[in-house]
């Protein structure tokens, strides 16, 4: 078995891999064999090369969780950071070195978060963060932690490797009563994630609506 973005291969030498698409839910099991099943189960839910949670994880979890937290009364917030110039990091040391900075960026994010926060991989370069019971205060020390920690040191790619300067853009936002779906917490998030990049990248930008 082998993960392709969001297809699992699964097969033997005398079969032809048949792809299983992880984001559908009414994947039949009897088409994945028995000994693949866990590995689907891990890859529908953790990313294969940060070991961050997986986009559809987040899918499917925070309007769950955001429901909860406005049944107890509190608040929550989302980060979404970007790494900044991964393109670019990409094109001038090739990709093996682009997944290794990528990891190591997942690792320190993840270092820096709260115990009750969870990471997720949102895309090719960006990383989203789910933290209950956060204010927009507490968010913004979150999100200022982690862009200290990922610029702090540049990523070593291995020896005789590049030695890589990296920073994030983050976007914070809180849920507030006017937000009627995760939708529009993730769309707050990701104006703020903008204005971030337009103020000159390494930085976290707390989302204030316009009135």
């Amino acid at each position: 078995a082998a993960v392709f973005g969001d297809k699992l291969y699964v097969g033997n030498m005398n079969s032809e891999m048949q792809g299983i698409d992880l984001k559908k839910k009414d994947v039949k099991w009897s088409y994945v064999p028995k000994r693949a099943q866990p590995f689907y189960s891990s890859a529908a839910v953790t990313d294969i090369l940060t070991g961050l949670f997986t986009k559809r994880h987040l899918l499917e979890r925070a309007p769950v969780l955001l429901a909860q937290v406005r049944a107890r009364g509190e608040r929550a917030s989302l980060l979404l950071a970007y790494l900044d110039h991964f393109k670019r990091i990409n094109d001038t040391h090739g990709h093996p070195a682009g997944d290794k900075v990528l990891k190591e960026v997942s690792r320190r994010l993840a270092a820096s978060i709260r115990g009750s926060d969870t990471a997720y991989r949102f895309g090719g370069e960006e990383i989203a963060c789910l933290l209950p019971s956060a204010t927009g205060s507490v968010a913004m020390r979150v999100a200022n932690r982690i862009c200290r920690e990922v610029a702090a040191t540049p990523v070593e790619t291995g020896p005789g490797g590049p030695v890589i300067p990296v920073t994030l853009s983050i976007g914070v936002a809180v849920l507030s009563p006017e937000m009627t779906s995760w939708g529009d917490l993730l769309s707050a998030a990701d104006q703020a994630l903008y204005q971030a990049k337009s103020a000159g990248r390494d930085r976290a930008v707390l989302f204030h609506e316009r009135r």
